[in-house]
């Protein structure tokens, strides 16, 4: 496989011209990872980039 791999690819890959501008984005985006317990005992899970916002979202009943 590696020399079919090989003759497919180009022997140097194109030199980048600076971060564009979803590369930025990509790296300013952390996502979150919550699980909740709601009252009648059962866990709610999710994931969220702003987990401030989500939490409001779940107390007001909009989760």
């Amino acid at each position: 496989w590696y020399n079919v791999i090989k003759d497919l690819l180009p022997e140097r890959a194109p030199q980048s011209r600076g971060e564009s501008k979803a590369d930025k984005m990509r790296q300013s985006w952390k996502w979150y990872v919550y699980i909740i317990e709601c009252i009648d005992g059962f866990y709610y899970s999710g994931m969220t980039w702003k987990p401030d916002l989500r939490w409001i979202q779940h107390l007001s009943g909009l989760g």
